[in-house]
């Protein structure tokens, strides 16, 4: 959240306008996550033992972002087809399965298919 200097990972409140912003973070998200990444943001409390306002307020500029973002799920609807499923057709990876909001579900081709579409 803060760009830190030789202070350490403590809070400082001369850093509080040093806090990134929601759009900043939003870039940082899909620079990490987007790239399969995870996204660690190491909030530090300040002396009573609370997170401070400015990183408050911008974590929550940067939820409201990505839910407007992410709000409209563009592939629910979408029609999907495979150049090839995995096992001659097996239902178990269909091109479907990228589209039911299962996390235990995928499409994969045949191993041998070295560019499927």
């Amino acid at each position: 959240m803060r760009c830190f200097d030789q202070a350490g990972w403590f809070y400082h409140a001369r850093e509080d306008g040093r806090v990134k912003t929601g759009a900043e973070l939003v870039d940082l998200y899909y620079s990490s996550v987007g790239r399969g990444a995870s996204f660690l943001l190491n909030l530090a409390p300040d002396r009573r033992g609370q997170i401070p306002e400015p990183d408050v307020r911008s974590l929550r500029e940067f939820r409201r972002l990505r839910e407007a973002t992410f709000s409209n799920d563009l592939a629910r609807a979408a029609r999907v087809s495979a150049s090839n499923v995995r096992g001659h057709g097996d239902r178990r990876f269909s091109p479907g399965n990228v589209t039911d909001r299962r996390r235990d579900t995928y499409w994969a081709s045949d191993d041998d298919i070295k560019t499927p579409s």
